[in-house]
C-alpha cells in the first residue's frame, strides 16, 4: 500500500520470513558462528534457543539452504513438531529410504537399519543432520527417542547429528533430571539475543535499502529509532511490525519522515488493542559491544573456516 508512496520495490517490513531480506547482526553472526562450528566438529546435538520473534527460523533455513549444496551431507528438515503424527526415529528411516518389517512391535529393527545406513553413509563419507525447528513443541517421547538416536555413534563421533531450534521454555524442561542424558550431549548451544539499539538501526536500514530507498535524507528519525527500540527490546519481529504499522499512518499523515509522533501514536494504538509488546526482559545497552565475546567469536569462526577447508581438501582428494 505504501509502496509507491516511499518509493520501495516491495514491502520492506513484512511478517512472513525471508531469506532475501538476511541481515547477518552481531547477534546472528555469534549464533550462525556456534551452529557452524557443531557441524563441522560432528557435534551431536546443537542447540540454539531465543525468544519468540528473535529470528531462529531465519538461521535455520539460511543455514539448511546452504548444507542443502553440499554433497557430502543430508539434511532433514521438521519446521513443526507440533503436527508430527509419526515417531522421528520413523521420520528419519522415511525421509532416508529406509523400510522395515513392520508388526513386531520392537523399534530395534528400524533402528538398526537405520544404524547401518548410517555406518554405510559414513564410508562415503556422507553424514546425515536432523533439523528441527520450534524444538520447544517436542513431546517426551520424542525427546526419548533423541536421545535414543544420539547413541549412535562410532569411533569418528555420533552418526547422526541433530541441530534444534527452540524458545526458552526447553531449557526449562531440560533443566530436569529426567532429561540428563539428552542435556549431556548437546555438545554446542548458543542463546539467539536481542538485537541492541545500533543493531536495530542497522538491521532497518538493512531493509530499506534492500527495497530501494535511496534518499539521502533519512526515513526514521532518531528520536523515532529510541523509541522504536525501547518498544520491541530489539526483536526483529516486533520491529517488522511496529515499522510496517510507521509507514502505513506516514501514508496516512502524508508524511515522508517517521517521526517520533508517528511511532507514539502507533505504540499508543497497540496498547489500546491490549497486544503485548516484547517479553518482559530489559533491553541491551544501546550502542556498546561484548569485545571479548567478539573476539571469541572471530576466533572460533576462523576455526570454522580452517575445519571447512580441511573437509573440502578431504572431499576433493582422490580415493586411493
Amino acid at each position: 500500500m505504501y509502496n509507491e508512496y516511499y518509493g520501495f520495490k516491495e514491502k520492506p517490513f513484512s511478517l512472513t520470513t525471508n531469506s532475501n531480506f538476511f541481515y547477518l547482526s552481531e547477534q546472528h553472526k555469534s549464533a550462525l558462528t556456534y551452529l557452524k562450528y557443531g557441524l563441522m566438529d560432528r557435534a551431536g546435538i546443537i542447540l540454539m534457543t531465543g525468544d519468540v520473534g528473535t529470528g531462529k527460523t531465519t538461521i535455520v533455513e539460511h543455514v539448511t539452504s546452504r548444507l542443502a549444496a553440499l554433497k557430502s551431507l543430508v539434511v532433514i528438515m521438521v519446521n513443526n513438531t507440533s503436527v508430527i503424527d509419526v515417531d522421528i526415529l520413523g521420520l528419519v528411516n522415511g525421509e532416508l529410504g529406509i523400510t522395515t518389517e513392520s508388526g513386531s512391535g520392537s523399534r530395534i529393527p528400524a533402528l538398526r537399519a537405520l544404524e547401518q545406513h548410517l555406518q554405510s553413509l559414513q564410508a562415503k563419507d556422507k553424514r546425515v543432520l536432523l533439523v528441527i525447528d520450534e524444538a520447544q513443541s517436542l513431546r517426551d517421547s520424542q525427546l526419548e527417542e533423541l536421545r535414543m538416536l544420539s547413541n549412535l555413534q562410532d569411533e569418528g563421533g555420533f552418526l547422526l547429528q541433530v541441530m534444534l531450534s527452540a524458545q526458552p521454555e526447553l531449557l526449562n524442561r531440560l533443566a530436569g533430571g529426567a532429561y540428563s542424558q539428552i542435556t549431556q550431549r548437546i555438545s554446542v548451544a548458543t542463546e539467539l539475543e536481542h538485537l541492541d539499539l545500533l543493531e536495530t538501526v542497522k538491521y532497518i536500514k538493512h531493509r530499506l535499502a534492500f527495497v530501494g530507498w535511496k534518499r539521502k535524507e533519512p526515513l526514521f528519525t532518531k528520536e523515532a529509532y529510541e523509541i522504536l527500540y525501547k518498544a520491541s527490546k530489539g526483536i526483529p519481529r516486533l520491529i517488522n511490525n511496529l515499522c510496517n504499522t510507521a509507514l502505513l499512518y506516514g501514508l496516512a499523515d502524508e508524511s515522508k519522515t517517521i517521526d517520533a509522533g508517528i511511532l507514539m501514536e502507533v505504540i499508543k494504538d497497540r496498547k489500546k488493542t491490549g497486544l503485548p509488546f516484547a517479553p518482559d526482559k530489559p533491553a541491551r545497552s544501546g550502542y556498546t559491544s561484548d569485545s571479548i565475546h567478539s573476539d571469541r567469536i572471530d576466533t572460533l569462526e576462523r576455526t570454522v573456516l580452517r575445519l571447512g577447508a580441511a573437509l573440502k581438501k578431504h572431499m576433493n582428494s582422490p580415493t586411493p
